[in-house]
This record gives C-alpha cells, sequence and structure tokens, in this order.
C-alpha cells in the first residue's frame, strides 16, 4: 500500500467516523447523560466538542509535529568525520578555483 492510500484510508476513516456523530449528536447528548449517571452533561459543551473535533484533530497533529522535530533536533549526533570531509572538499574546491584564475 503506498503512502498516499494509507494516509487517504485513515482520512475516510476519520472523517465518515467524525461525519456519524454530527449526524447522531442528539442520541450521543442522551446516552451520555445515561452514562455519566449522577454527573451533570452539559449538551451545548458535547455540541461544541464534536463539531469542533477535527480542528483539535488539526492542532493536536501540529503539536506532534513540532514536537517530534525538537526531539530530533536535540537528540541529533554529530558527524566529526563528515565535517571533516566537508572541510577538506571546500579546501580543494578553494584550490581548483584558484588555479583556474576565481579569488
Amino acid at each position: 500500500m503506498l503512502r498516499y492510500q494509507l494516509f487517504l484510508a485513515y482520512g475516510v476513516a476519520i472523517l465518515s467516523t467524525w461525519i456519524a456523530l454530527m449526524k447522531n449528536e442528539d442520541m450521543i447528548i442522551e446516552h451520555s447523560a445515561t452514562i455519566m449517571g449522577p454527573f451533570v452533561v452539559n449538551s451545548n459543551r458535547v455540541k461544541v466538542v464534536i463539531q469542533f473535533l477535527p480542528l483539535w484533530a488539526i492542532v493536536l497533529l501540529g503539536a506532534y509535529a513540532a514536537t517530534s522535530v525538537v526531539i530530533g533536533v536535540l537528540t541529533f549526533k554529530d558527524c566529526p568525520e563528515a565535517a571533516l570531509e566537508i572541510e577538506q572538499q571546500v579546501r580543494d574546491a578553494k584550490i581548483e578555483l584558484k588555479k583556474k584564475g576565481f579569488n
């Protein structure tokens, strides 16, 4: 399975779940009141949570992406051999350019 197919499959599954939640808001509110028992369930809060679920998903995805980038930068290992190799290549390039008349 290709990467875009995987993302598309997840996207369709999540989108269809959200649409089902949006269509069945009233039933969810009724059942949440019976499930929660003595706790008071505010129907407006449940509606707002369901409506803004995609926005929260995007925010959480962005936070995950930013966190993974920061962790990757913090745990990045130095490569002294590669640094020496690049410095040598720069020196060689400067010598070649001087031979060709560039300063």
